[in-house]
């Protein structure tokens, strides 16, 4: 996420976030996740370490960073920087019922839009509301011909990214080739 002119990366496996600073060192924030745990009772420190932190996008506020816990308990998290503290978290199911995960997120001000991979669809949720308000499938376009994989089968939706007209969606291809170009 480019957020206040600087980068900001999620590290699935430790469940910390990487800030890139145009100059000086890089830096660790290491979002308080294990106390908030034990506070509120989820269990995602607990998951694989491939179901860690996936997502990550600009806050409503300079100083905030929404972050997604992928599963083995999909949680989304309004995180302050460059404390770390959890101001508030959602559960995918307490959003949408059937969603086991969550990819990635994108923030247009004044909605944040979540990929779900195994859902195939996004969703539009009111950070004020906490209100999913919107959602679209993509399982159709996923399945087209023009975007299979070598071995038939398709990518994994993995990012999102928005333009004023279009909805981008970042599909990891496991190493595979494509049978044919998009088009």
């Amino acid at each position: 996420a480019y957020c206040s002119g600087e980068f900001y990366l999620v590290i699935e496996r430790s469940r910390a976030i990487l800030k890139i600073q145009k100059e000086g060192p890089l830096s660790l924030i290491q979002p308080v996740l294990q106390a908030y745990e034990q506070q509120t009772g989820l269990t995602l420190l607990k998951g694989a370490a491939n179901s860690g932190l996936e997502g990550i996008a600009c806050g409503p506020k300079p100083d905030q960073l929404f972050i997604a816990n992928q599963e083995d308990e999909a949680v989304l998290f309004l995180v302050s920087i460059p404390s770390g503290k959890v101001l508030w978290h959602l559960t995918a199911k307490d959003m949408v019922k059937g969603i086991k995960d969550i990819s990635d997120l994108y923030y247009e001000a004044p909605y944040l839009y979540i990929l779900s991979r195994k859902g195939q669809r996004i969703f539009v949720l009111n950070p004020e509301t906490k209100a999913v308000v919107a959602q679209w499938s993509f399982k159709k376009s996923e399945k087209l011909a023009n975007y299979r994989y070598q071995g038939g089968s398709e990518g994994l939706a993995e990012g999102l990214a928005l333009s004023p007209s279009t909805i981008y969606i970042v599909v990891d291809n496991g190493g595979r080739a494509m049978v044919k170009g998009p088009g």
